[in-house]
This record gives structure tokens, sequence and C-alpha cells, in this order.
């Protein structure tokens, strides 16, 4: 049976931590290095459910997208918003480790993968971090007019999608994706300059949306939840053959207890 940090290892090498952007809370956010590891539960969020779940089901580490701890705790009372997330995988020994913007800018991670499905080729980095790696991608798709690529978006993503764009039929063949909260405005204006005409993201802000409207940047917006939810299965799958390259035989699970926070009517 394999420690937690002999999986961290594992980890590390499909996308390693340094690749976080300085913000992040990347690694190991709870838990205890020398621990016997069970099974692994992977998730995008390690909420309350998928922790129950993971104890449920003897998986006593969980791989989530996003960190359970963010921003520093300066007091851990039921007034702290994760609380009982934290304080019920402490009780039930469930270790809990990020892979965020790392697993975002890394090459073949979500990134990548949103690009590829879009069929996108001949991609560069937006923001590079590393070798091969960074948040955002900008390449190009097979000619289509905008309406049809939001369709495409909205297939690919299983989400509905909202557009930005003074004409739906206008042609675009250079697209920019950046998964999650992508919608900076230094982030379109390098895609802008990259030749992009349409920028994939999520939670676009009122003043991004003025500002891309303004420089001719179409824009389609997917939900956060959509646009990296999707690649969970795909990390799963990447641990698993990590995993069994490395010779630790553990038992890991896509979480089922998960799901967008919104609903569509």
């Amino acid at each position: 049976m394999a420690k937690l940090k002999d999986i961290i290892n594992v980890l590390e090498s499909i996308a390693p931590s340094s690749l976080a952007l300085s913000f992040d809370n990347a690694g190991l956010n709870i838990g205890e290095k020398e621990s016997e590891i069970t099974g692994i539960t992977v998730c995008l969020d390690a909420t309350a459910d998928v922790i129950a779940e993971a104890v449920e089901k003897g998986c006593n580490l969980v791989v989530s997208h996003h960190p359970v701890i963010f921003a520093p705790i300066k007091n851990l009372n039921d007034g702290y918003e994760n609380y009982r997330v934290v304080t019920t995988a402490v009780k039930n020994g469930i270790n809990v480790y990020s892979m965020h913007t790392n697993l975002d800018s890394v090459a073949g991670g979500v990134n990548d993968t949103v690009a590829d499905l879009l069929g996108m080729t001949d991609k560069q980095i937006i923001d590079v971090v590393g070798e091969n790696a960074g948040i955002g991608r900008v390449g190009n798709i097979s000619s289509m007019d905008i309406a049809s690529l939001a369709q495409k978006v909205e297939n690919v993503l299983d989400f509905p999608v909202r557009v930005i764009s003074e004409n739906l039929t206008g042609k675009v063949n250079r697209i920019a994706v950046v998964n999650g909260s992508g919608a900076d405005i230094e982030y379109i204006e390098k895609a802008k300059e990259m030749g992009a005409t349409c920028f994939v993201t999520s939670e676009i802000k009122h003043h991004v949306a003025l500002y891309a409207k303004s420089v001719g940047m179409n824009m389609i917006e997917s939900s956060h939840y959509a646009t990296e939810r999707f690649f969970i299965p795909y990390l799963s799958q990447k641990i698993d053959e990590a995993l069994t390259k490395s010779g630790y035989n553990i038992k890991i699970m896509v979480s089922d207890r998960e799901s967008n926070p919104y609903s569509s009517l």
C-alpha cells in the first residue's frame, strides 16, 4: 500500500505544483504524508457531500481541482465557509490534495483539453508560466460563424452559453480559451494581439463584457463548473495510469455527489 507522500510524487508528475500561479493554494490542503492511502476520490470541489462519499466508499484521499482551503484561515469555527468540510475530513482521516492552476497550465491539462475538444490546432499559450505550460490557449479552428461556435461550446461542455457579439453570423477561425474565471482584460488583450477574434471562458463581469465589445472581441461564456468539471474523468484516468506505471494498485473513482450549483430552466 502506498503512502500519501508517494501518491503526491505521482500527482506532481502529472501537474507539477511549480506551475501553479502565485495566488493559488495547490497541493496538500489537509492530511498527513505518512498516512496509508486506501482509495482516491477525484472531484472538482471537495464539498461536504464529496467528503462523506469518500468516507462511505473507503477512499481516504480526495484529489480536487479547486483548493478546499484558499484564503488564510483565521479561525476554524462554524463561521468559516468550509468548516464542515475541513473538520469532517480531519475527523475521518481524509486527506485533500488540490491540483488547481498547475492543472490548468500544464500541457495536456484543462486548457489544452478544452482547446482540443473545440478542434483547435497550432495552439499557443496566452500567459506562459513554464516550459510548454501556462494559462489559456489561442489557436486555429475550422471557419464557422459565432452562433455555430457557441453551439459547439454548448455541446462540448454540456451547458448553456451566453454570447457577446455584434454579429452572430460573422465568421471566426482563430479563438482563445481560458477555463474557469479567465475573463480578464489582460488575457483578452493578449489573445487579440495573438489574432484571436473570439474568447471562450466563464464568469465574464459586466465591465469586461463592455470592454470586449468595444475592441471587437466576441466572447462565449459558459459556467465556471462546466469549463472545468468535464475534465475530472480525464484527470482520474491520468492518475490511474500514472499510479499503475509507478506500480501502485489503488482504487480510484470520480465523485458522483457533486453537481453544478447553477440550474437551467
